[in-house]
């Protein structure tokens, strides 16, 4: 059995739009003004703005390759085995971290009704015991609808990112009608609008959830090898959602500022910016302006998007498992099908992942910061791989960004500023995976009496990048990092190290006969039978 092509237009577009209105938008606004105060502002622009750039990247090799779960896919076209190897499974990995994130934003405000869900450590909400049962009780039923049919779950996402549409309208409607007229003295002078500088917007960006937030187009690339007309349907679904959640967001976290009374924040002091019902804090400030209707409304959402994006994101991860199956990064049993068209092994396999998610990692801001970064590494990769395919195969018609040479390392540099942002006690993980990755990697070809992928040439640019990005980010001041690079360089250093490695990548990319060699094989192995996709996963084992 193989994937059914049943997705239009509007499923993957409400399904990207319902990925990223999740539990980001409910936690956002106030991270990322404790973060970088009133500035925070320009931290949801430049967010969105950065995401839409890497989205067009992302768009135009989905296009190419409309394949469930492309971004394990895609690195292979231009950098070989091992660079895809490593991004699939950092790809894998984010998409399943995503799950547990939105069902603990759904415990975590339930607790204002259900105490005994968390238990405060400070100012982090852990789940007791009663709330890990809950989250496997959550876990299961996603298991369960992402059993029955990807057409059902597009129909569900429809009317779940309708609901999802109105409630952060409403919130911005009823905010702005509160208006604090104080709000604006903060624009009166630099240090007033942005008091912790520009590194507390950049760090923003990536701890405060706004990376997290808008990478929920994510899914419509993993869904592409299940729509009918990929070149309409993605760059449309892709680039929309993107529009209209970049305007909700910046609108949301303008009426969530305006809307905060006087005296809150005291001095200027936004990083302590708190309220009495700080597990659910647009809640808990609607309760101060009087609004409790809209409080309970907010209740009542924060259990249907968290869950709405948690849905996508499960099946998304299930076929990111797909994919990495049948490029032998992942057992064999994981490409097999339901009779729905269901990756159903990568479903259960997803499930047993999660609950170990939730052992590791305590509280939704540590999860979505940790997310942020390995999206942000994934992201890098996709511009390197763009220029190598274009250069190789000019096909008009299909989807095409004007000057991609330009814009892949736009978007390039602007991935490395983001997963920079994160942090070195962040990044640290990551390089920890990434060699573990690599290990494994060797191990399997090793035994299997294959040449070690570690001999391939065109796997430079992963070495680079792991290797400058670390050491800046170890140098640098965000998250750990020792301060010896100056705050008013960093971004200087980021670029020349971005400059050099997609010099390096362009040069080092695999050839054009070995780039014919895989897309031919993708072509024979991925053959369109009416509707379904017929799977000759054999095939892929020539490589």
């Amino acid at each position: 059995m193989g994937l059914k092509r049943d997705v239009g237009v509007f499923g993957i577009l409400f399904a990207s739009v319902s990925a990223i209105i999740g539990s980001g938008w409910l936690f956002g606004p106030l991270y990322a003004a404790q973060m970088a105060g009133p500035a925070a502002l320009l931290a949801w622009i430049i967010g969105g703005a950065a995401v839409m750039l890497i989205a067009f990247c992302y768009a135009e090799l989905a296009c190419r390759f409309p394949v469930a779960g492309g971004l394990a896919l895609f690195p292979l076209f231009s950098h070989g085995i091992l660079v895809s190897e490593i991004i699939g499974w950092l790809a894998w990995l984010a998409f399943i971290l995503i799950t547990p994130i939105e069902v603990q934003a759904v415990i975590q405000y339930s607790a204002n009704y259900i105490p005994s869900l968390i238990s405060m450590k400070g100012s982090e909400a852990h789940l007791s015991s009663t709330g890990y049962l809950c989250a496997f009780s959550l876990l299961l039923l996603l298991t369960f609808l992402n059993s029955i049919s990807v057409k059902f779950m597009s129909s569900i996402s429809f009317f779940l990112t309708l609901w999802k549409l109105f409630v952060p309208i409403l919130v911005i409607i009823f905010f702005f009608n509160k208006s604090n007229m104080h709000f604006f003295s903060y624009f009166s002078s630099q240090t007033d609008f942005m008091p912790y500088g520009l590194h507390g917007v950049f760090a923003s960006l990536s701890v405060g959830g706004v990376v997290f937030a808008f990478n929920g187009f994510h899914p419509g690339i993993a869904l592409a090898g299940e729509t009918s007309n990929p070149k309409r349907n993605i760059p449309i679904s892709i680039i929309g959602s993107l529009l209209i959640c970049t305007i909700i967001y910046c609108l949301l976290q303008a009426a969530f500022l305006i809307a905060i009374p006087d005296g809150i924040v005291q001095n200027h002091d936004w990083k302590n910016l708190t309220f009495s019902q700080a597990a659910g804090p647009l809640a808990g400030l609607a309760v101060i302006l009087g609004l409790i209707w809209l409080a309970k409304i907010l209740y009542i959402d924060a259990l249907i998007s968290p869950m709405g994006a948690a849905l996508v994101f499960f099946a998304a991860a299930a076929r990111t498992s797909y994919a990495m199956s049948k490029n032998n990064f992942l057992p064999g049993f994981f490409k097999y099908t339901s009779k729905r068209g269901i990756p159903i092994w990568g479903v259960v396999f997803n499930l047993g992942v999660s609950v170990m998610i939730f052992l590791v990692f305590h509280g939704w801001q540590e999860m979505a910061s940790f997310y942020a970064a390995a999206i942000c590494c994934c992201n890098s990769f996709i511009p390197l791989a763009l220029c190598p395919v274009r250069n190789y195969d000019r096909d008009p018609t299909k989807f095409q960004i004007p000057y991609h040479n330009l814009l892949s390392f736009s978007a390039f540099y602007l991935s490395n500023l983001m997963f920079y942002w994160c942090g070195w006690n962040i990044i640290f993980k990551i390089d920890l995976i990434i060699a573990g990755v690599f290990l494994f990697s060797q191990a399997t070809a090793i035994l299997s009496s294959k040449k070690p992928f570690a001999l391939e040439l065109s796997s430079a640019n992963l070495l680079l990048f792991v290797t400058f990005l670390s050491i800046l980010s170890k140098l640098g001041s965000y998250g750990g990092g020792t301060g010896l690079i100056g705050t008013n360089t960093e971004c200087l250093w980021v670029f020349l190290a971005s400059c050099l490695i997609f010099w390096v990548s362009q040069k080092l990319c695999i050839s054009k006969d070995k780039y014919l060699e895989y897309r031919k094989i993708y072509l024979q192995r991925e053959s369109i039978v009416g509707e379904k996709l017929v799977i000759k996963s054999d095939m892929i084992k020539n490589l």
